[in-house]
């Protein structure tokens, strides 16, 4: 279940948003609701030759060219090439949200860059490293519906710098080697 957050940050002119969120009428913790729900990916029909449990099956995406011009993008912008940079996200932008381009300098590009990083690979597993690199903490998102949540973490912060942002080595990888630390908190 996305946030209210993520979903309100895609433009209603974003092809994105369409195709990556379903609105359904759902029952979560005794909850019926109408929400959007993460349908990014739904899955491939040639593929679904076992029954409804393979719905959401796909053929892996190594290398899609979103991603590529948001890494030429990036890498632009780093080495203070804001031509580059410009180009490489409005190739993206302006594919995704009717022909609109971004025009943006210094901070403000990056911004961007950061955003449309986070519009295009959003659910896909990018996050976590793209926080990392940039050494950005993160504040989770508003809700859709509080009411179909259930436990802690329904607010949370966490800074750049909290331990947790590292995975613990797992403890069976550290009965096998006896040369690895442990990362710090764990």
């Amino acid at each position: 279940v996305p946030t209210k957050t993520i979903i309100d940050m895609y433009d209603n002119a974003d092809i994105r948003k369409s195709t990556y969120f379903a609105n359904l009428n759902v029952n979560i913790n005794s909850v019926e609701t109408n929400i959007d729900l993460i349908n990014k990916y739904p899955g491939n029909p040639a593929f679904n030759t076992a029954g409804a449990i393979y719905k959401y099956v796909n053929a892996s995406k190594v290398f899609r060219i979103g991603e590529m011009y948001l890494v030429a993008a990036e890498a632009a912008a780093g080495n203070n090439d804001a031509a580059n940079a410009l180009k490489y996200l409005n190739l993206l932008h302006a594919a995704r949200v009717g022909g609109n381009t971004i025009n943006a300098s210094g901070a403000a590009l990056t911004d961007a860059i950061r955003k449309e990083r986070t519009l295009e690979l959003a659910f896909e597993g990018f996050r976590l490293d793209d926080l990392k690199r940039w050494h950005l903490g993160f504040t989770r998102g508003v809700p859709q519906n509080p009411d179909v949540l259930i436990g802690q973490g329904i607010t949370l912060t966490i800074s750049a710098d909290d331990n947790k942002f590292v995975w613990a080595i797992p403890p069976y990888d550290m009965t096998l080697n006896k040369n690895l630390v442990q990362n710090p908190g764990w």
